[in-house]
């Protein structure tokens, strides 16, 4: 179904300048091979073979909005940057977006 008003907004989308600010997080994936079900607990025993980390949150918004062509930048707290920079398989430091980054005082719980 084509809609011309959709249409030219994707193509406006790459002139554009975009701001996400929001919680910047790293989600860690851990793969390998599942060889059987734990006897104390349904779950899988695993096997890792390796881990991988992805921007997630707004990290992961700031990313895909990139990938539209939009001069992007993302705001959030520095936490998960630090940890992504010390990881060699995270794709986070080579996302190539620019980042200010605040310090958030945690709260106490209520």
């Amino acid at each position: 179904m084509a809609n011309p008003r959709l249409n030219q907004l994707i193509e406006r989308f790459g002139a554009g300048r975009i701001l996400v600010a929001g919680d910047l997080m790293l989600d860690e994936f851990i793969w390998g091979n599942v060889s059987r079900i734990s006897p104390e607990a349904p779950v899988p025993v695993v096997e890792v073979t390796s881990e991988s980390y992805y921007p997630g949150g707004a990290a992961n918004v700031a990313r895909n909005v990139r990938e539209f062509g939009a001069a992007t930048h993302v705001a959030g707290s520095p936490a998960p940057i630090r940890r992504a920079a010390g990881c060699s398989n995270c794709s986070m430091p080579r996302a190539s977006i620019p980042a200010a980054c605040c310090a958030i005082p945690r709260f106490p719980p209520p």
